[in-house]
């Protein structure tokens, strides 16, 4: 196994984003965890959103974008900007990706939730990667996944079980059993067990704003004196009805309402949103917010779709939350929000609830500070120490290789 030595640890970090940015910003977050850790890691990031460009990057850090997908509605993929079919982008973005492994010769490779990447793009560079047995691997999963029944088909169809144990050294879940088991009852899962480690989820240090740097912040957002009820949109691929709701909300007189769009929204529905901020000085839009973590904790209370970023950021920072799930195509957003409002830390609201009055009225209420002690916060700090073992071990029959999702 080669030594990182002085000049620190190579990793790759792998997400196929067709959706959002809750990968990438997941895969910063590892990235920043690993680049300040005593294994002054030099990181690569492989993602699939442009975006991606406009994202500050910890130091040691650098991020190669690959030609976009766009998932649709109904779960289906097609090409985001080039007049390619789905094959040859695949084919394209699979051959960048084997180069650029080989360039790089990371000691860990992190792929982001698919064992063998979309359509199965991430094998030749796995392959690859297995038979030098140079790197090694850790396949990264959320907490939740989808319904168990779904999970199972699609591990099934992607051959996940057969080829986590023919290139993964490591399954990391970044969540707490206590909250939810994505393989709790998927058949299979057991034959991988032994290379199954939760490391409590990926919440960030909590940013404790005094009134100085707030002042600063509201400032550079152009946010008006009085409490902040934020209302986050993850991506905003699909979140205009929240947006839209939460934009014709009765606010308290104290308060005024923030929403952060996120890059996706379609450009048709932010214009709609600008206009009726431009009708209500309580009400501001962004599209992006770097740093989000400290506009959460300016916040009063936050309304969001459940995206696992925005949780864990949300949960750290102790704030009373809202969550609107997606429940299609994948039911994702729903489990963990029906989870953590079973625990106490959050109140739920469907989608086909907006159209009641029940959002005014928890906007309204008084929400008593959520207390998340009693589940595990704390997998950034842990995941530096979880690699460094990785790689101090002996691999066996030469094969050393990691990825995340």
């Amino acid at each position: 196994m080669r030594n990182g030595g002085e000049a620190g640890v190579r990793v790759a970090l792998y997400s196929h984003d067709a959706m959002g940015l809750g990968h990438l910003r997941r895969n910063i977050a590892i990235a920043r965890a690993l680049v300040e850790s005593p294994l002054r890691a030099s990181v690569l990031i492989l993602s699939g959103v442009r975006e991606a460009a406009s994202v500050r990057l910890p130091e040691r850090t650098d991020c190669l974008t690959l030609p976009s997908l766009h998932k649709q509605d109904d779960g289906s993929y097609r090409s985001r900007s080039l007049a390619l079919g789905v094959p040859e982008l695949i084919h394209m973005r699979s051959l960048a990706i084997r180069g650029a492994l080989e360039s790089f010769a990371p000691h860990a490779f992190v792929v982001d939730k698919n064992p063998l990447g979309v359509f199965g793009e991430l094998e030749p560079a796995l392959a690859h990667l297995a038979a030098t047995g140079q790197t090694r691997c850790v396949l990264g999963l959320r907490d939740v996944l989808d319904e168990p029944a779904v999970v199972e088909r699609e591990w099934r169809k992607t051959r996940g079980t057969e080829s986590v144990r023919r290139f993964y050294d490591a399954v990391w879940v970044y969540g707490d059993p206590a909250v939810y088991d994505p393989f709790l009852d998927v058949s299979g899962a057991a034959s991988v067990s032994s290379q199954l480690s939760f490391t409590g989820y990926l919440g960030p240090r909590p940013h404790a704003l005094n009134p100085a740097c707030e002042a600063v912040l509201r400032a550079r957002l152009d946010i008006p004196t009085g409490r902040i009820f934020l209302c986050l949109l993850g991506g905003g691929q699909d979140g205009w009805e929240l947006a839209a709701r939460f934009a014709g909300a009765a606010l308290p007189e104290d308060a005024v309402g923030v929403i952060v769009t996120g890059p996706f929204m379609p450009p048709a529905a932010r214009r709609r949103l600008a206009t009726a901020a431009s009708l209500n000085p309580r009400l501001r839009v962004l599209e992006f917010v770097h740093e989000i973590e400290k506009l959460v904790a300016a916040s009063d209370r936050i309304v969001a779709m459940g995206g696992y970023n925005t949780v864990c950021e949300v949960l750290a920072a102790r704030k009373p939350l809202l969550l609107v799930p997606r429940v299609a195509p994948r039911r994702e957003q729903a489990i963990r929000a029906e989870r953590l409002e079973a625990l106490g830390l959050a109140g739920v609201l469907l989608p086909d609830e907006l159209a009641t009055d029940k959002l005014d009225r928890w906007l309204v209420a008084s929400h008593p500070e959520p207390d998340p002690s009693g589940i595990d916060l704390g997998g950034l700090p842990r995941i530096p120490a979880l690699l460094a073992s990785l790689l101090a071990e002996t691999s066996e029959g030469g094969r050393v290789c990691a990825v995340s999702a």
